[in-house]
């Protein structure tokens, strides 16, 4: 079996256009680059002869593609990051209109079996509540596969951009894309006892402060 094979991706189809692919760019004021070890280490210890399946929640980006077509993989590209932007959070204030709100950026469905290995949902969980940081856990939950892995960043400033930002995977680094005009509101700064609350029945796996000041962390059922 060949080490490495081009990606299948499974989203959406109003989600995944080249317009949508290239926007990245256009959309954004300004690209920072960080480290994270992390993320590689996870993608470093993928077996060749094993196929993974990833949830990606940010943009198609050609960057992160061209790091997915390394291996072996399907993968799910939400845009939920930019979905999310869509939808004011006052509207979506109970469990039943976070389910709506999630199959709709997502796309996963009750009876749908993805058998998720890897899920990137990137700084997303800084713009989320607690009750809706955990209606995404329960939501995903059914689509996991045994031993999935969960990574996610989590900001340690008081404020942050109103707006989530896009994530590129680049060769030893991510890109983030924030896009323009994006006001300033509290962060919640979440802590690791938040976390594995919240994150429930996702355990620690590993986790490493960034220069960046972000800390990234790796979760693991």
């Amino acid at each position: 079996m060949p080490s490495v094979i081009s990606p299948a991706w499974t989203t959406p189809p109003q989600m995944l256009s080249k317009r949508q692919v290239a926007q990245i760019d256009s959309n954004t004021i300004e690209a920072v680059n960080i480290n994270s070890p992390l993320l590689f280490d996870m993608f470093r210890n993928i077996s060749p002869d094993h196929k993974k399946v990833v949830l990606d929640i940010s943009q198609a980006n050609s960057g992160s593609l061209e790091h997915y077509s390394d291996y072996w993989c399907k993968l799910y590209l939400t845009n939920t990051i930019n979905e999310f932007c869509s939808f004011q959070q006052s509207s979506v204030n109970t469990p039943h209109k976070w389910h709506r709100t999630l199959v709709k950026t997502m796309g996963f469905y009750k009876n749908d079996k993805t058998d998720l290995d890897i899920l990137l949902l990137w700084g997303l969980p800084n713009y989320l509540n607690a009750d809706q940081l955990k209606g995404l856990i329960s939501y995903l939950l059914p689509q996991c596969s045994a031993k999935a892995q969960l990574h996610i960043y989590v900001f340690n400033s008081e404020i942050m951009l109103e707006k989530p930002a896009n994530y590129c995977i680049l060769k030893n680094k991510v890109s983030i894309h924030q896009q323009q005009l994006s006001k300033e509101i509290n962060c919640p700064m979440y802590n690791l006892n938040d976390l594995q609350k919240y994150l429930s029945p996702f355990k620690l796996d590993h986790s490493v402060m960034l220069s960046s000041g972000i800390q990234e962390y790796v979760f693991r059922l």
